[in-house]
């Protein structure tokens, strides 16, 4: 009895490792075909913030070249174009939902600032940001304090107007990214403002040009054409050393601190529990691009400049700033009221 209740938890045992070894081999196989035919339909890429700002530009310029270096990665794959939707709504919050909510299978993507990050710790969310799959930082934005042409003419005359009242801070959307990062910056100016919040980074332009607030925060590459025509000008960079001359750099107001923190991140995201092998296919794609002739000449043009961060080193980066965002997230709980 004994040696035939052996043998039969021997063959359990044997069927069971066959069962193992199969769904392994399976699992195996659906990734090996994912990456090999992925893409095989129209990608969507969902950019939180309305058409016209450094976000919307960057997806539209890089997409034809994304599009081309999936047709050289995956030769059997029938599909790969990119759809660019801007969904505003919420001041990202509709994207956010979107991703969370779709299917993880590479065919849904979105943009993301590091700010967004901030959100874990600012409000109780019915999601949490930090588990969105995060693929590539695409690049770094540089900051600058500007106003209109008529404006303040220097830093000089922004700190003696602010002896008068409060200074009308532009930011692109309540509680995001710019807005972040304006009251990461003025715990070092120390200025006296209220913060003025828009729908996004156009709204934001178009009432600094209108005179209706006095400065704000922006990524230079989305304001280029402006700071090139001279309708909006530098009065502070947040860099280690300025580009624009007659405007300081936040170092030599002596905060080098800041510099780091008021960089700006653009993320490319996927939903959460994106199989590794797509998010390597989709990463490896954004590279092939970055190499392309076409793409750098637009690039030089533009002086936008790709860096990508991925993998290892991505994970590093979105920890850093998560455990950043903790630390700052009284203060700006306490600003934002």
């Amino acid at each position: 009895m004994e040696k035939g209740f052996g043998r039969r938890l021997n063959r359990r045992r044997a069927l069971a490792w066959i069962g193992l070894v199969g769904l392994l081999a399976l699992c195996f196989f659906d990734l090996s075909w994912a990456q090999d035919n992925y893409p095989s339909k129209n990608i969507m890429w969902i950019i939180p913030f309305k058409p016209g700002g450094g976000h919307d530009l960057t997806a539209r310029a890089v997409s034809p070249y994304l599009e081309r270096s999936f047709k050289k990665l995956s030769p059997k794959a029938k599909g790969g174009a990119i759809l660019i939707k801007n969904e505003a709504a919420g001041a990202g919050e509709r994207m956010i939902n979107i991703l969370m909510n779709a299917s993880a299978d590479g065919y849904t993507l979105g943009s993301l600032t590091g700010a967004f990050l901030a959100e874990k710790y600012l409000e109780k969310k019915d999601y949490d940001v930090a588990n969105l799959t995060y693929l590539i930082r695409l690049d770094e934005m540089a900051r600058l304090l500007v106003t209109r042409k008529s404006g303040p003419k220097n830093w000089s005359e922004v700190v003696a107007l602010s002896k008068s009242g409060p200074i009308k801070w532009g930011v692109a959307a309540y509680g995001r990214d710019l807005h972040v990062t304006s009251i990461i910056a003025n715990e070092a100016l120390g200025l006296p403002v209220r913060y003025v919040p828009f729908g996004g980074t156009a709204e934001n332009l178009n009432a600094l040009l209108r005179g209706d607030i006095h400065i704000s925060i922006i990524s230079d590459d989305s304001a280029k054409a402006l700071l090139d025509a001279g309708e909006i000008r530098p009065l502070l960079s947040f860099e280690k050393k300025s580009s624009y001359p007659g405007a300081p750099s936040i170092q030599d107001l002596g905060h080098p601190e800041v510099v780091l923190p008021t960089k700006g991140h653009r993320f490319l995201v996927a939903p959460p529990g994106l199989p590794k092998a797509l998010g390597n296919a989709i990463v490896d794609a954004f590279l092939q691009a970055n190499a392309d002739e076409q793409f750098a000449a637009w690039c030089k043009k533009t002086g936008f400049e790709f860096t990508p961060v991925y993998r290892d080193d991505l994970d590093k980066m979105v920890k850093g700033l998560l455990e950043f965002y903790k630390e700052k997230a009284p203060l700006i709980k306490k600003v934002l009221g």
